[in-house]
């Protein structure tokens, strides 16, 4: 994923988090970035999309008529992208998990040992049992 898309889907969850909760500074702080941080990638994705989203005064915050309809088309999509990385991260965990069951893996000097206490031997009596032909 390019740093565009990722900047792009940053703006577009200020975007979401702004018109749920109504102010750029609670969005702000829902994301943990600065209302200024929070005003500029709202300013970016405005002018990628060539539209105004929000009514601004300097005490409240609206919708306007294009921000409505992109709120409506990019919820759903947002959802979908938190819950398939929520999903990725769960399957991180559990193989992380399942490898600590496993114990540890071989490590530096460890594989020298292995080879020679344990997996050569083996597979020097499983030759010896099937001879080339």
């Amino acid at each position: 994923m390019s740093k565009t898309m990722i900047n792009e889907l940053r703006s577009i969850t200020t975007f979401v988090h702004t018109a749920e909760l109504g102010s750029l500074s609670k969005a702000a702080e829902a994301q943990q970035i600065s209302p200024q941080a929070a005003s500029k990638a709202l300013g970016q994705l405005e002018a990628y999309l060539g539209v105004r989203l929000f009514h601004r005064t300097t005490r409240s915050m609206s919708l306007t008529e294009e921000g409505q309809r992109f709120l409506e088309a990019s919820q759903p999509a947002l959802l979908g992208l938190q819950q398939a990385l929520t999903a990725a991260r769960q399957t991180r965990e559990e193989f992380r998990r399942s490898a600590a069951d496993r114990g540890p893996a071989f490590r530096g000097a460890d594989h020298h040992r292995a080879g020679a206490g344990g997996v050569l031997p083996a597979l020097s009596r499983c030759a010896t049992g099937y001879p080339a032909r």
